[in-house]
């Protein structure tokens, strides 16, 4: 079930855009029958609508105050804004149309990510360099992290595995590694859908 419900929109509005937004919210709820207790809250936001729009033409002529009283007069208006979005959701119950009679808009639906498949093609890069194991995959779309663990005992041993560390990046170069001594490693992937499941294992032997 998919749960609708009203937001501001205001934060990729302009300087100048701002008091448009409000005229529309003025314009919307004066009067509607729907929303019988909001003259106060109007009346606001007609006030700082003007104070918004004052601000702008005084900006028009430069200046660090006129600018700095310009980001407080958006800041009032956001807040007026905030406090009707709050009175039109408690007012319309749950009722979308209802709750777009206020001027107001939908809010967007968070947009589902599908869950990350296997990591793929972990490897072992050799190096000459002692102690050094670097490891490689593909990378995936979608992830934000690696996270790969570690096994100094094989696969035989499933309690053993440990966190190695964690990349952003599609590589991870581990240093001060036992030479000689043959490692196992996995990895995961991590986004904003969840965990990846567990890649392939590799072994690798530092120098």
């Amino acid at each position: 079930m998919v749960t609708h419900t009203i937001c501001k929109r205001t934060k990729h509005l302009t300087m100048a855009e701002m008091p448009l937004k409000a005229r529309v919210i003025l314009r919307a709820m004066t009067h509607n029958p729907h929303f019988p207790d909001a003259e106060p809250l109007l009346a606001l936001l007609e006030e700082r609508r003007a104070a918004m729009e004052a601000a702008n033409v005084a900006c028009l002529n430069g200046g660090a105050l006129n600018t700095a009283i310009r980001r407080r007069c958006r800041q009032e208006l956001d807040e007026v804004l905030d406090q009707l979005v709050g009175y039109v959701k408690m007012m319309s119950g749950g009722d979308v149309t209802i709750a777009l009679s206020s001027g107001f808009q939908l809010r967007k639906p968070p947009v589902k990510l599908p869950p990350l498949e296997k990591p793929q093609n972990l490897r072992w890069v050799r190096s000459m360099t002692s102690g050094r194991v670097e490891l490689r995959w593909d990378p995936m779309r979608g992830a934000r992290n690696y996270m790969v663990y570690m096994n100094p005992d094989g696969e035989g041993n499933p309690d053993a595995w440990r966190m190695a560390g964690m990349s952003s990046r599609a590589k991870l170069v581990l240093h001060r590694m036992e030479p000689g001594q043959w490692c196992w490693f996995k990895l995961v992937g991590v986004s904003a859908s969840g965990i990846s499941s567990f890649s392939q294992v590799v072994r690798a032997l530092p120098c």
